[in-house]
């Protein structure tokens, strides 16, 4: 129990202490027991202060030892037989004025006339002064230590104790030092549009009232002292390796389109929120991270209420990390001491939602320093669903996507190796509960693509990398921006085409993205796959063009000259006697590209860019090989939809499906059900007139054939007896 006097309290109400002063420093010693010197063994690792027992006697003989260290959460002298002493480490007060300590002293063993603490301070690094109320103590006491109007530079505060018996216990607790801002005419500085007014405060000695950062970025070159400092959505503020700021409240802002950005190179003294927005619960969830952090669970709940919170039972909250062992979101309850205690960690993602589609605040530090997260390929569930990781930006900035995909972690190691090799990407929930999931590689972003401060995402986990590496953050991917959390808009600078299937309220996508790095063939951070790794009962996605096995791709990267005569196919998941709409909901292809949408299973070719395909499915369809996108930039009535003199016939007698006729390259035969599921896929020869595959093991039945190369495709069907 840590021991709090009624002394101290009387000394509050009648001090000029005030509670609304800024705490300068502060040490109560808690999780601190057994630092400093027991015995013969000396341990001050992991504080920061320091001590002094050489003059002192400190026995470890007998069944009883004597100490100078932290015990109960005080610290505490028994039986040191000469002068020890307790050293604080430099407080700042620089900017203050009316600065105050004090601390708890009391003992306990009957401490006689020989037995002394004194308690001494010293201003920038001058003489050491005994504090004016009870500085010197002697016998036994139990009382409040304290010294008022002190001003400077630094400050530095000793406790000097020496007793000489073992049931002789001398202890202090609770330091406690806290200042005004000077103030000297308060101003409120404004930084609008790349200027400050009413001036720059770099070039001020004056302490400030108020510090706004309303748009554009700004940057604190040197010392700043202020009352509150602001910066708004979309805005950001740079505090540079030389400055500080010191403030009793710096608020980082953002909506739900924008966010501010804070870059930490130097220092700050004061609190630090981040206002950070997140989804309501009635339009959908969403993935957050601390982008301030050290706060326990308990505490951010009761400063949110907002948390969208279980009807039948207030102390659930929508609010957890994501659970590996059973692949689930886990949901923190307030009144479980093991959630509320639990701290919110840098580099650690969230679901959540709120109530009512504003904010939530987070309290604690910046992080300036790089972050290693451990992703792992573990659990007891499926094999895909063993790869997914939850973490998020630890920064209060945003940071750069390509920085973060590419930094490497090791020897040829990138971060974006360390992802399972199908999703190697960055999947980000997009606030769509229909279609879900945004996808960040090195196909749909940019080198200016960032990620909003407290944006958590998924990442899968190589297993043969990721017990050997971390996957790290570094500030050097820091960055400002002022776009939203994977809410994507069109972006000019990437040529792409985005395919929607709906049905009612239900929306799938998938997306085929073209540059100069991606082939028909799988590209590492080019391609990935659908989350999960199976497509959903409603669904739509692409198969790889070359050396496809099967894989359901939510994203395709093709060559740049590919998109003048490609054909990808394309798998569907809907439900019987449900009208489907298959639709661009985004291009940025050239004019000269026409898109078409073919249906094997009726014969019908539909040219997408000039309208929608529209069908009622009577029977189920689920999986790949009836429908195919094709681009092209010629019209449709000069493509090679069947190949001058080739004939594709099925031969039920010997079981083989027989191709005749000139081929003008390597093509591929992929053999497809009625229910577009790949049946088979076999490389014919070109350098010979016929190519027979053997289909004795499939059962009687309708089956669609579909041979393809760069410059020929032709889809036939074919009944086997």
């Amino acid at each position: 129990m840590k021991r709090f006097c009624l002394a101290f309290l009387l000394a509050l109400l009648i001090s000029p202490i005030a509670l609304s002063q800024t705490t300068l420093y502060s040490e109560n010693f808690t999780g601190q027991n057994g630092k400093g010197a027991s015995g013969n063994n000396l341990d001050v690792s992991g504080v920061n202060w320091s001590i002094d027992v050489s003059e002192a006697d400190l026995d470890s003989s007998g069944n009883s030892f004597d100490y100078f260290y932290v015990t109960d959460e005080a610290f505490a002298a028994k039986d040191t037989d000469g002068n020890v002493i307790w050293y604080s480490p430099s407080i700042n007060i620089t900017g203050y004025v009316n600065v105050s300590f004090t601390l708890d002293a009391y003992t306990s063993g009957h401490n006689d006339n020989n037995d002394s603490l004194s308690a001494q301070y010293r201003i920038d690094g001058g003489t050491w002064i005994t504090a004016e109320n009870n500085g010197n103590l002697t016998n036994d006491f139990n009382l409040v230590v304290s010294q008022t109007e002190l001003s400077g530079d630094t400050l530095e505060i000793r406790i000097q104790i020496e007793n000489d018996k073992n049931n002789e216990v001398t202890t202090f607790d609770n330091i406690w030092v806290v200042g005004d801002v000077a103030t000297t005419e308060p101003i409120t500085y404004t930084f609008e549009d790349g200027v400050w007014s009413p001036s720059n405060p770099n070039n001020t000695t004056n302490s400030i009232d108020t510090l706004n950062i309303v748009t554009g970025d700004a940057v604190i070159e040197s010392n700043i002292i202020c009352n509150s400092a602001t910066v708004n959505a979309g805005a950001s503020l740079t505090i540079n390796s030389e400055a500080t700021l010191t403030t009793n409240d710096l608020t980082l802002k953002s909506n739900s389109t924008r966010f501010s950005s804070l870059i930490l190179n130097g220092n700050i003294i004061g609190n630090v929120n981040y206002e950070r927005h997140v989804n309501v619960q009635a339009g959908g969830n969403d993935l957050i991270s601390a982008p301030v952090t050290g706060q326990t669970f308990g505490s951010f709940a009761a400063a949110n209420p907002n948390i969208f919170s279980n009807p039948s039972n207030p102390s659930q909250k929508l609010f957890g990390p994501w659970d590996k062992a059973n692949a689930s979101y886990l949901i923190y309850d307030t009144d479980n001491p093991a959630d509320a205690n639990v701290i919110l960690q840098p580099g650690k993602g969230y679901r959540t939602a709120s109530a009512d589609n504003s904010t939530f605040t987070f309290t604690g530090t910046v992080n300036k320093d790089a972050v290693n997260i451990d992703i792992v390929n573990s659990g007891p569930l499926q094999p895909f669903e063993q790869e997914w990781n939850l973490v998020g930006n630890p920064y209060p900035s945003y940071i750069n996507v390509h920085d973060f995909l590419l930094h490497e972690v090791g020897e040829d190691v990138t971060n974006l190796q360390l992802f399972a090799t199908k999703t190697a990407a960055i999947y980000g929930y997009d606030g769509n509960a229909a279609d879900d999931w945004t996808i960040y590689n090195l196909a749909t972003t940019t080198p200016s693509t960032v990620i909003a401060p407290g944006q958590g995402f998924f990442v899968s986990a190589n297993i043969d990398l990721t017990d050997t590496y971390d996957l790290e953050f570094t500030p050097t991917m820091r960055s400002t921006g002022s776009s939203d959390d994977f809410i994507l808009g069109r972006n000019a600078q990437l040529t792409y085409l985005k395919l929607n299937l709906s049905s009612g309220n239900k929306v799938s996508k998938t997306d085929v993205y073209f540059n100069p790095n991606a082939s028909l063939g799988f590209d590492l951070g080019y391609d990935a796959a659908v989350w999960g790794g199976t497509a959903s009962n409603f669904s739509i996605y692409s198969n790889l063009v070359e050396d496809n096995i099967g894989d359901a791709l939510a994203l395709q990267a093709l060559a740049y000259n590919d998109m003048t005569d490609v054909t990808i196919p394309l798998g569907v998941h809907a439900n019987q006697g449900e009208q489907i709409t298959f639709s661009i909901s985004d291009s940025t292809l050239p004019d000269t590209i026409s898109v078409y949408l073919e249906d094997t299973l009726l014969n019908t070719t539909t040219l997408l860019n000039t309208s929608d395909y529209v069908i009622t499915p009577s029977t189920p369809i689920s999986g790949t090989g009836r429908f195919f996108l094709r681009t092209s930039e010629d019209v449709l009535s000069t493509f090679e939809n069947s190949y001058d003199q080739l004939n594709v016939k099925a031969l039920n007698k010997s079981k083989e499906i027989v191709v005749n006729g000139y081929l003008k390259d390597t093509n591929v035969l992929n053999l497809y059900d009625i229910q577009g599921k790949l049946i088979l896929s076999h490389i014919l020869d070109h350098a010979v007139q016929q190519n027979r595959i053997d289909v004795s093991s499939l059962q009687a039945g309708m089956y669609v054939v579909n041979i393809q190369s760069n410059s020929q495709q032709i889809t036939q069907k074919v009944i086997i007896n």
